[in-house]
């Protein structure tokens, strides 16, 4: 029996280089992946964080908020010999897997891939001990507001800034105007954020209204609700296995 979601058009988003992952998923339901990056990453210059790096073994804990955290971190210590904190936490399954790649053992990992959840099994279990928070620039500031809640000492690391990829304009408006997509998929809030000021806004309006919208996780569901987007559906588990899962589940129901 052949998946829901053989044959559809689905508009991946994702930068680059992390949406080979999840075109390659998709083609194994047989689906139709067109892949326009609205993001680009780059990584802070050295100059600009190398005092706070060669200082980060003064805390308990080093905490890795994604993959990208964790290849940016390699990168800027690439040539150096960090001492590194004794313990090391990933936000999820792909963060810890990115660390296992590189070497590292990860210490500590939700059971839920959110902030809350994170902050408050770590609190929970580890108390107040002290943390280096790597990230990038456009990390919500979720974490961060509960660490000081529960009087955990962190630093806000900054490793990476993410920035809208104009080039692919012209492009997404032509795909958006000219083909019959069956799915967006959103995995981040600046995904959402960069789609909806590259569109222009009549189509966008109609886009809002018709397309069904598969986002990430919760934090990516509520950006396109913001936005107005009247077709939002979401995993429960934050993966992009789960996403697309997720989408073929509803496309089963839709459609049976």
């Amino acid at each position: 029996m052949s998946s829901p979601l053989a044959g559809k058009k689905l508009l991946v988003t994702r930068e680059q280089n992390q949406a080979e992952e999840l075109k390659e998923l998709l083609i194994k339901y047989d689906a139709l992946p067109i892949v326009t990056p609205l993001l680009k990453f780059a990584s802070i210059p050295i100059e600009e964080v190398s005092t706070t790096l060669e200082e980060i073994n003064k805390y308990d804990w080093i905490f890795f908020t994604s993959a990208n955290t964790v290849h940016f971190f390699q990168k800027l210590n690439e040539g150096r010999s960090l001492a590194l904190p004794k313990k090391i936490a990933a936000v999820g399954e792909k963060t810890a897997k990115a660390l296992e790649h590189y070497g590292y053992k990860t210490d500590f990992i939700p059971s839920r891939y959110n902030g809350e959840t994170l902050v408050k099994e770590f609190h929970a279990k580890y108390g107040k001990e002290s943390v280096a928070y790597l990230c990038g620039e456009k990390a919500r500031p979720e974490i961060p507001t509960l660490f000081q809640e529960c009087g955990i000492y962190f630093e806000k690391i900054i490793l990476y800034r993410t920035i809208m990829n104009r080039d692919i304009q012209h492009e997404l408006v032509k795909i958006m105007q000219n083909e019959k997509m069956d799915g967006l998929l959103f995995t981040s809030p600046s995904t959402v954020e960069a789609f909806c000021e590259l569109l222009p806004t009549d189509l966008l309006t109609v886009v809002k209204s018709n397309q069904l919208t598969v986002a990430i996780g919760t934090t990516t569901a509520a950006s396109l609700e913001y936005h107005n987007f009247q077709q939002v559906v979401y995993p429960e588990k934050f993966t992009i296995d789960a996403m697309v899962q997720e989408l073929e589940r509803y496309l089963l129901m839709k459609n049976g």
